[in-house]
């Protein structure tokens, strides 16, 4: 019976043991696990914070925990963390930022969008703003690199034009390899202390594909993967309201263009009106001093027939021709009349006219001396620059998990 107890209490105690062992692996995969969700979430945000900055995504890695590397033209590779964790920051902890060299990260970029477009890897100033027409604002600056040329390779990838339409690319096949070409980007963490045998193809540099992200875990594969789509990085870098808004400031500036040029037009209209309007002055000038000489003549007559008519009334001999003189006296007198209805109608005319043609040139010197905002495509310039400052303390938050 002695014997027998010692059994059962040895199998109670190895139960327990066994019991405690599990429990404990299975906390530590647990454990493990989670830590490996949260490098992987934050190696894509370090990743799309690269990309708002630089205006592209960033190549691969030749060496684990180093520096990316463009010039063998690799699509795959390891997460250069050498690039990534070299962005200004002076709030982040050096521990902290230790915490994702422990972790194998690979890496792959699509550099095969083709075209026009390159690969997503280069830098390179692809975007101007656009007109509902399509029409693009030829003055608008060619150099400028930001996320925005990022953006016009991502529709480019997914085949859809300026303005985008459609917010989602083709789906991805559930459990089967993503091969680059269907991506942005893809990240696989692996297991820390894992093989590569235990990453399936995402630790083949040479095979520009990756494990599906819905690939289950076990004893044989044990790696984490995000694979980011390009209608899903768009999203995520906000291109549809940044382009949207460029858009619209360049048809406002377009319209400012416009405005001053019409504002030009206006001021050459006021100046030729104001001209003619002068030369109406002279030819008002003129029909006053023909009233005033009218007037003259017409005074003139009147006296000389008076002063005729008495001479004839002096002289008995000449009584004959006092009443040609008289008539002569109610003529002229009728003469001066008109005349000087026309000299006051000539006067008042001139100096409408006059006051017409100052006002005209008062109002062409207000319009020259209005200030027009000139230049308005430098408006889309500053803020193609201030995104890009925005996207440098974006990606300047971007802090590693503390692991």
């Amino acid at each position: 019976m002695a014997a027998i107890a010692m059994s059962l209490l040895s199998v109670a105690v190895a139960g327990s043991a066994l019991g405690g062992a599990l429990l404990q692996k299975s906390t530590f995969r647990l454990a493990q696990t989670s830590e490996q969700r949260d490098m992987l979430v934050w190696a894509e945000q370090a990743v799309q914070g690269f990309a708002a900055v630089h205006g592209r995504l960033p190549c691969p890695a030749r060496m684990r925990s180093g520096p990316e590397d463009c010039t063998s033209g690799q699509a795959k590779g390891w997460l250069p963390l050498g690039t990534l964790l070299a962005m200004p920051d002076d709030t982040r902890d050096v521990a902290r930022m230790s915490a994702p060299h422990r972790w194998p990260i690979r890496y792959m970029v699509n550099r095969t969008a083709g075209g026009d477009r390159e690969d997503m890897a280069v830098s390179q100033a692809l975007f101007q703003p656009a007109f509902p027409t399509g029409e693009r604002p030829a003055a608008y600056p060619t150099d400028t690199v930001s996320t925005l040329d990022l953006c016009e390779r991502l529709e480019a990838a997914s085949g859809f034009a300026r303005p985008w339409r459609d917010s989602s690319s083709a789906a991805l096949d559930i459990g089967t390899p993503v091969n680059v070409e269907q991506l942005a980007f893809g990240i696989a963490v692996a297991a820390q202390g894992a093989s590569d045998a235990a990453s399936g193809l995402n630790a083949d540099f040479a095979m520009p594909m990756m494990e599906s992200a819905w690939r289950p875990t076990d004893s044989a594969y044990s790696d984490k993967v995000t694979l980011a789509t390009p209608s899903k990085v768009h999203e995520a870098l906000g291109c549809n309201s940044a382009t949207s808004s460029l858009d619209a400031m360049a048809l406002a500036a377009a319209w400012v263009d416009h405005a001053a040029a019409t504002r030009v037009a206006n001021m050459e209209r006021a100046r030729r009106t104001a001209e003619l309007t002068e030369l109406g002055v002279m030819s008002d000038a003129f029909y006053l001093v023909d009233s005033l000489a009218d007037l003259s003549n017409g005074v003139y007559n009147m006296a000389d027939n008076t002063r005729r008519m008495v001479i004839a009334a002096l002289k008995p001999t000449l009584w004959p021709y006092v009443p040609v003189h008289q008539s002569g006296i109610s003529k002229g007198a009728a003469g001066v009349a008109l005349s000087a209805v026309d000299t006051a109608r000539n006067t008042t005319t001139l100096a409408l006219r006059i006051q017409q043609a100052r006002a005209l040139r008062e109002a062409a010197e207000a319009a020259a001396s209005q200030r027009v905002w000139d230049g308005a495509l430098q408006m889309l310039l500053s803020a193609h620059q201030t995104g890009l400052a925005a996207g440098m303390g974006q990606i300047a938050g971007i802090q590693a998990p503390d692991l």
